[in-house]
């Protein structure tokens, strides 16, 4: 496993170099997941644990909580339209998948439920289970659904709605962090991830650092932020645990179900930029944030998205956060006693 693991650590990095050099949108991550998902799906012998991955979110979660400061906590009230907006879609959104993959797709009504919200893969794999869902689908659907949306978007923001990714999101230096500064991010990472879990947060590995980087940066207890040669391993790591995640796929059955996430994704990609046009029109942001808060795809995806078109991190992380806590918090529950009910 050690030597199937540092292989596809090795072909990522080479992937995002590969697309870094052809200035393409969202390089490190883009290329890492196009060759390791090459590589899953002709040969099947990449490999990324879910470690790997995992020690991603504490480092996102301090990277975004970077990004919060007194001047954004002041306009807070005007992000309460944004996440009615947003419970709205959610609502919507869920419901018609339900109807898509139930009637569409002929499945039963968790797994369709499990396919349908725009919540992430790790939170579903534990509630799937629990409401008797087919969780092959699930995950087929929800694996479609993330890679679809993680090259429509920075495409469509390249090509039409010409903003231009940033290289050096953090820094003009790889390595930028004084060792007083390091020591209090990495105390927000190791206590925020123990914190999340204890009090059961939505996405706790990435919501409580998260939380205590937002409170160290607003008190000034910190002023700077995890260096861009990080950030990039990140991109490359969570690229090639996407990519991974399509080894020896193959069936009928499998293309089958890979077929319509796909199909759901780009309407439901469809109905996002429909609320994010209405949005923009009524709270009066700009259609590119409100569109990256709106796409369905998962929390680490689109906060890296985010960083490299350089939008207001925050704000849409705390999107994507509040789409998983109504999922999670709402929907699952609902979504159980009326199955249980019948």
């Amino acid at each position: 496993m050690g030597f199937k693991l540092l292989t596809t650590f090795v072909v990522a990095a080479m992937g995002g170099y590969c697309f870094f050099r052809l200035n393409t949108p969202l390089p490190w991550m883009l290329g890492a997941l196009t060759f390791t998902l090459i590589g899953a799906v002709t040969h099947g012998h990449t490999y990324v644990p879910k470690q790997a991955r995992a020690v991603c979110s504490p480092v996102l979660g301090v990277l975004i909580g970077s990004r919060f400061s007194l001047e954004i906590i002041n306009q807070a009230s005007d992000w309460l339209l944004a996440l009615l907006l947003m419970t709205v879609f959610v609502t919507l959104t869920s419901y018609l998948g339900f109807l898509f993959f139930q009637k569409v797709s002929k499945q039963d009504p968790a797994t369709a439920f499990c396919a349908a919200v725009p919540a992430g893969i790790s939170e579903l794999m534990m509630v799937g289970p629990e409401l008797g869902a087919n969780m092959q689908t699930v995950i087929l659907s929800h694996l479609a659904r993330i890679v679809v949306v993680v090259f429509a978007i920075p495409l469509a923001f390249w090509f039409f709605l010409d903003v231009e990714t940033q290289r050096n999101v953090m820094s003009p230096q790889w390595f930028s962090v004084e060792w007083s500064e390091a020591i209090i991010l990495i105390i927000c990472g190791v206590s925020g991830l123990l914190l999340g879990r204890r009090l059961r947060f939505p996405a706790a590995p990435l919501t409580g650092p998260l939380l205590l980087s937002a409170i160290a940066h607003i008190c000034g207890l910190s002023h700077s932020a995890p260096p861009l040669l990080l950030v990039i391993i990140i991109q490359i790591v969570v690229g090639a645990a996407v990519g991974s995640r399509f080894v020896n796929i193959d069936g009928s059955e499998t293309t089958r179900h890979l077929f319509f996430g796909i199909i759901w994704s780009l309407i439901s990609l469809v109905l996002a930029l429909a609320f994010a046009a209405f949005g923009s029109k009524l709270i009066g942001y700009e259609l590119s944030i409100l569109l990256l808060g709106m796409a369905p795809g998962g929390v680490q995806e689109m906060t890296i998205v985010a960083l490299s078109l350089g939008l207001e991190v925050a704000f849409i992380s705390l999107l994507h956060i509040a789409r998983i806590s109504l999922v999670l918090g709402i929907g699952v529950p609902l979504m159980s006693r009326l199955y249980r009910s019948k």
